[in-house]
């Protein structure tokens, strides 16, 4: 039987593509690797034929040939077991997801314990070269996380605005100054004055974003020449059990999980009823809750999908490879 009346029953190769489209082979290698240089005209011939006969690329072969895993992979803290099913963490990796696949990559999941980079997957994963590149959320970027990673030559990118700033670090995130900033006019033209922001000790020391969401609500404030309060959770409750005037207005919590520890002991204060609360990221749970909660919307799928098209610019050596994004919220 000749190739070409048993191809449509077995695996085609990529030499008999090329013949059929009339090209060469490193024509169908460059088609099936997305390259940008290829006329639309053969790029629909070659696709035709590779849809027609159900073509799938071996990619072990094509890994040896090209020296990639054709693989990426994302770091979770596996110290923080909740976080991976967070509706907020899915978000950001549905973006992710959506970019890889369309790509033709895998995606691997890997954990790492905090203070434990040695002994973690994460470690043995990027020392043996099985992906091409890693998306690092920031609670896991270190000093020692960047190092490793530069020392492997490991193309990587910061799943949100990292403590460390260097010139190889790059980072996607959330634009939390304008975020916070949006999110307290909100509340101060409702006629709110007495408006604080809430924070826990740890997350402002660890993360930049608790940081930046400060920094957005001082500058709401200051331009409304109100003076800014913020506040960490004990303060709040010894507000509640003072004189009338000192209870807020309202309350701005730099992380939602700061939300719920609140609205855990709410209950014990009659006021608590008459103020106004607000948080980022706007959650399906807000509206099962006992209170208002004012929140503003920003962008969590478009953070994955931007991290993972910077990882593949990066992969890619793009020269045109952004050193950060920030996104705004709408």
């Amino acid at each position: 039987m000749h190739w070409k009346e048993r191809a449509s029953i077995e695996k085609i190769t990529i030499k008999e593509i090329a013949e059929l489209a009339g090209v060469n082979k490193a024509t169908v290698s460059r088609v099936l690797n997305g390259n940008a240089n290829i006329s639309a005209r053969t790029r629909d011939k070659v696709m035709e034929i590779v849809k027609r006969h159900n073509y799938v690329p071996n990619a072990l072969a094509k890994g040896l040939a090209s020296n990639r895993t054709y693989t990426v992979g994302f770091c979770y803290d596996y110290t923080e077991k909740q976080a991976v099913s967070n509706p907020f963490f899915q978000t950001v990796l549905q973006g992710v997801e959506d970019v890889v696949y369309a790509r033709n990559f895998l995606f691997l999941m890997m954990s790492m314990q905090r203070d434990q980079l040695a002994h973690s997957s994460f470690a043995k994963v990027v020392t043996e070269r099985r992906i091409d590149g890693v998306l690092v959320p920031t609670q896991l970027f270190t000093e020692a996380t960047h190092r490793l990673l530069r020392q492997e030559g490991m193309p990587f990118v910061v799943v949100g605005e990292p403590m460390i700033s260097q010139p190889d670090v790059h980072w996607v995130d959330i634009d939390n100054v304008q975020a916070s900033e949006k999110l307290t006019r909100r509340l101060l033209d409702q006629g709110l004055g007495d408006v604080r922001i809430v924070y826990d000790e740890a997350d402002k020391v660890r993360d930049k974003f608790v940081l930046d969401r400060i920094e957005g609500y001082k500058r709401a404030m200051g331009a409304s020449r109100l003076k800014p309060r913020e506040a960490t959770l004990p303060q709040v409750e010894e507000a509640f059990v003072g004189e009338a005037e000192t209870v807020p207005q309202a309350l701005i919590f730099s992380t939602e999980s700061l939300l719920f520890d609140w609205l855990d002991t709410a209950a014990s204060y009659p006021q608590a009823h008459s103020i106004r609360l607000a948080t980022f990221d706007r959650s399906p749970f807000h509206r099962h809750m006992k209170y208002a909660v004012e929140a503003i919307e920003i962008e969590l799928e478009a953070m994955g999908t931007e991290a993972a098209d910077m990882l593949f610019a990066l992969i890619d050596k793009n020269e045109l490879a952004q050193p950060y994004i920030k996104i705004p919220s709408k």
